[in-house]
């Protein structure tokens, strides 16, 4: 009976030291009956660079959105406000992220039933009316979770600047370039996101898409299995030798 024990415990550690969890993506594009903005199922896009992206046609509601691995998922999305056909090239699936945008409405993008229990945001924004670059504010809402971040959204193409991430949350005189808002650490299966210019009555605007990325359920370290392990193999044989006695 100690011998089988001794096998579980030991089996048990190393099935858990070889576990690993797969974090998937949700990666939503908002574009238009134009090929030039859609980004193809076989191209690869984003900060967090995957395929299957879910090409959201003008202002539509949007249901049963794919994960990178291409499984239908939960979340719902909304799009709203007036669109813009940026004047960016589309020589590239991450130039047709940035071609095309929503302006003039509050909050621009609303999603729900994220499938995720806990998740990191890639919101992708640009200013195509200001050739000068102006100050931007993006509002994140989920749940109880509510933070502003300010950047500055001088438009550049996209094949000139990449993908410049800013997580910064105070408004400054010279607020740092972006066109991609960082947020970690999300739990709320609700999210709103409202962006434009500072003050945002000016302009409300400039969602172009996002990714959500899960964050994969904390496996224990292969070492502390091992040591669980021998720990409770060691228990176990202490007991036979005290019987034995």
């Amino acid at each position: 009976m100690q011998r089988w024990f001794l096998g579980f415990v030991m089996a048990v550690a190393v099935g858990f030291a070889d576990a690993s969890v797969q974090a998937t993506v949700i990666s939503v594009n908002y574009s238009s009956t134009d090929t030039a903005t859609q980004i193809l199922p076989t191209e690869t896009a984003g900060f967090i660079p995957q395929t299957n992206w879910n090409n959201l046609i003008s202002g539509t509601t949007a249901s049963g959105i794919l994960d990178d691995l291409g499984n239908s998922t939960a979340l719902s999305v909304t799009f709203s406000g007036q669109d813009f056909l940026n004047s960016a090239s589309t020589t590239s699936a991450d130039q047709k992220l940035f071609n095309f945008q929503k302006f003039n409405a509050s909050p621009e993008v609303s999603i729900s039933n994220i499938p995720y229990a806990k998740y990191d945001l890639y919101y992708y924004v640009q200013d195509s009316f200001n050739p000068g670059g102006i100050e931007f504010e993006a509002i994140i809402t989920a749940g109880a979770f509510s933070e502003t971040y300010f950047f500055n959204t001088e438009v550049l193409p996209f094949i000139d600047t990449g993908y410049v991430i800013t997580t910064n949350t105070v408004d400054t005189l010279a607020d740092p370039f972006a066109n991609t808002v960082f947020v970690s650490g999300l739990t709320s299966p609700t999210l709103t996101i409202d962006s434009g210019r500072i003050p945002p009555s000016v302009f409300h605007g400039g969602a172009v898409g996002f990714q959500i990325v899960q964050v994969p359920t904390e496996v224990p370290e292969p070492g502390t299995l091992a040591l669980l392990g021998i720990g409770l193999g060691g228990l176990a044989l202490a007991r036979r030798r005290k019987k034995a006695a």
